[in-house]
């Protein structure tokens, strides 16, 4: 069994003078992804990460990945700026199928489409969860069958849809 984890950027600060490709993450963005890598770390560990190379998503990342504390083999990858489900679903097809664990960090609306898509089973109450919005920082765990990447797009069961909004960011 394979392990996607579809993770929205953390909060970002507003427009920036250099465009929304440069806009970092804010404070409370910062704050949530901590949360988030403290949250996946407790689901499953991913062993190789797909992440936008917007400069939010990379923070998010590199937060994500401090807060597990562990180097987490990734690949910077511009297509998935931006990007439409089968976009990602195309970039996720690509890796090999010893990675057992993936994590994509992305934009949405992109990455909730593709969660509310992939999640054809699982937890109702997680899934009805899924439906209803898609925060910053937050992550839908779906476990796939099959030992290659390029099954993903049959979808799978959502094991946990997690939020940071239960987190307070400070001040």
């Amino acid at each position: 069994m394979k392990h996607l984890i579809l993770l929205r950027h953390g909060k970002a600060v507003g427009a920036s003078a250099t465009g929304d490709h440069a806009r970092a993450l804010s404070s409370r963005g910062l704050f949530e992804a901590s949360g988030a890598g403290a949250a996946l770390m407790q689901q499953v560990v991913p062993d190789f990460a797909l992440v936008s190379d917007s400069r939010r998503t990379r923070e998010t990342f590199d937060r994500v990945a401090e807060r597990i504390g562990r180097n987490i083999p990734h690949r910077i990858e511009p297509r998935l700026y931006g990007a439409v489900p089968a976009t990602i679903l195309a970039l996720v097809a690509e890796l090999p199928s010893e990675v057992r664990s993936l994590l994509v960090v992305g934009h949405n609306p992109g990455i909730a489409e593709l969660a509310r898509t992939l999640a054809v089973a699982g937890d109702r109450v997680s899934r009805d969860a899924l439906e209803e919005r898609f925060p910053t920082s937050a992550f839908a765990v779906i476990a796939l069958k099959g030992a290659a990447w390029t099954a993903a797009a049959r979808g799978g069961a959502l094991e946990s849809f997690v939020t940071v909004d239960s987190f307070r960011a400070p001040n």
